[in-house]
Formats: structure tokens, sequence, C-alpha cells
């Protein structure tokens, strides 16, 4: 049967490829319900916005794909430590394209702007109508999970779904935080688990099927020149890689930019392109340490399912570009 999932986003450019990456993977292979999206590295109405109009350019290349998805709001989550503006700008970028703006990409469905109960309702019911868990594919904080952790009950919780998240960085590989933006901020922490540590903390105390992609992983991926040479350049007549193109351009000046949630996304549709190994994991929750946030392993951890490396990179990078090539068929 396929994989059921759902997305929880919050707008970077990697993250808005995602949503693209699970609506061209094949259907029998996953059922890509809907995303929430969460105001963690971006602002929600542009994400929105932006989201929907990449789902609406892909019905006109492919009127085959599951389009009509459902986005939902989380108009409840907040942070501990806020990612800065720097980070938060790139959805109201892609939502100026002009490939994604012209007169063929008007609306066919609306977004749901949900509160919180609402949105919990629906992974609730969701999960009661398939003998299948549902796959949360977390690609920000984890903030909105919790909140459903709480409202489901820890048993329900666990029986019903199972995470898959790009966050962490397991010390004492460095975090991604860079302290001349982020003043003050620990910078051994990775910004997905930083933004509201305490959410991690407890999703790492339950007892739900757990999988985390943490930088240690996700860092042997990047976005460098020879991506847009031997990928980008090569493949720019496929409308969708020309889009993820013009996309990761906004960002390829960033040091240290790497596929952290397109690598993750991959796993939901091809499983075997990595490992996973049991590590005991913990979290730092003490808000007045500078370690704030950081991800080690320790024998009093709670035992999480890490992915490990793919013995080769150019694996994943052929999978991402290969299944933008699809749209067009």
């Amino acid at each position: 049967m396929p994989k059921n999932v759902m997305l929880v986003q919050d707008g970077a450019i990697d993250e808005l490829m995602s949503v693209a990456m699970l609506t061209a993977m094949p259907v029998s292979d996953v059922t890509y319900v809907g995303c929430v999206v969460v105001n963690g590295d971006c602002l929600i109405a542009p994400t929105i916005q932006a989201t929907q109009k990449i789902l609406n350019y892909m019905a006109t290349l492919n009127p085959d794909l599951p389009t009509d998805t459902m986005i939902f709001a989380d108009l409840k989550s907040r942070p501990f430590n806020a990612f800065p503006w720097t980070y938060r700008q790139y959805s109201l970028m892609v939502n100026l394209l002009p490939v994604l703006n012209g007169n063929l990409l008007k609306s066919e469905h609306s977004p749901i702007i949900a509160d919180s109960e609402q949105l919990l309702t629906f992974l609730q019911h969701h999960a009661m109508e398939d003998d299948e868990k549902l796959t949360l594919l977390a690609l920000g904080p984890l903030t909105p999970i919790t909140s459903l952790y709480e409202f489901v009950g820890p048993d329900y919780f666990n029986e019903n779904y199972e995470i898959v998240w790009m966050g962490g960085a397991i010390s004492p590989t460095p975090g991604n935080i860079d302290p001349g933006i982020a003043i003050g901020a620990n910078p051994n922490a990775e910004w997905n688990a930083y933004w509201d540590p305490y959410a991690v903390d407890t999703l790492f105390r339950s007892s739900v099927d757990f999988t985390i992609f943490p930088l240690d992983v996700t860092n042997n991926y990047p976005l460098d020149t020879a991506f847009f040479e031997n990928y980008i350049y090569p493949n720019k007549s496929y409308p969708m890689v020309d889009l993820a193109g013009q996309m990761y351009s906004a960002v390829a000046f960033e040091a240290g930019y790497s596929f952290w949630d397109t690598v993750t996304t991959a796993y939901i549709g091809k499983s075997d392109l990595f490992t996973t190994k049991i590590k005991k994991l913990t979290i730092n929750t003490r808000y007045d340490d500078p370690n704030f946030g950081t991800i080690t392993e320790s024998d009093a951890g709670a035992d999480i399912k890490v992915a490990q490396k793919s013995e080769s990179t150019e694996i994943f990078y052929n999978y991402f570009i290969d299944l933008l090539k699809s749209v067009s068929g």
C-alpha cells in the first residue's frame, strides 16, 4: 500500500521543492495528503501562496498529478527561539517568480486556513480512516506535532503515526546557527530543534516510530556550483528542473547551504537510499544553559532511528532531478 504522508513545513526553498517532490512521487508509492505551514523559517501567508502556486503550475504541466492536496496554516505554534528575518524571506521571493504567476495559474482550490483544533481533528480523523500509519514528514519545528500528541493522547499517537524529521545536529557535529546573525544563540544547535527544544524532548520521550535526518547526514549533500553544472543546466528544458534552478539560485550564495529537506523527503519515496541506526539521544532543555537545544548521545537518552549517509550522494541528486523531470512526462 502507498505510504500516507502529511508534510509539516515552514517555507524554506528546500521545503517548497519538497512539496513538488511529494506531488511528483508515484501514487502507487505515496499518498500525499497535504501540508501544514508553521510560522518557522518563513511567513505563513506567502508560504501558503507559494505552495499553492507550485501545485497549480505542476497541474498545468501534468493534469494527472494529485495537486488538489490540503494546505493548512498552523496559527497557534510559537517559538522559544525564532528564526532571524534573514532566513524567513525566501517564500516571498518564490511567490513573485514570473513563471508561477502566469494567467493560466489561477487557483483551482483554496487552502484551508484552520485553527489549531480543526487541524488536529483533521489529522486524527485521517488516521482513523486508514489502516496504515500517517507519516508526518516534518521539515521544520516539531511544535505542531507535539500539539497533536497532546490532543490525541500518547497511546493513540504512538499507534497511528510515525515521524520523519529533518532536524538536529548530534554533537560533536556543529549546528547551523550563525551567531553573527542570531546574536547570542547556541551555535551548536540546529535551527529546527532550537526553535522549540521542548517539543523535541516531548517526542523523544514518546514511543512513536521516529526517524531523524540530522545535519550529520544532510550536510553531505551540498548546494554548490557543481549541482547547477551537472544537474540543472543540462536539464533546464524540463520546466520543473528550470523552476528548481530559479528557486535555488536565491540561496546558492549562502555558505553551507545543503539539501536538508529534499534529502529527508527522498526517504519517503525511496527509503532504500538510506540506512538507519538506533542511537540514544537527548536534547538540552535548560534554557539558561549555553547549550540549550543541543542534541547529544547519552545512555539515558531515547532510542531514535538516525539516518546514515548513503554510499553515493549522486544517487540522491539523480533521484531528485528524475522526479522533477517526470512531471512533464
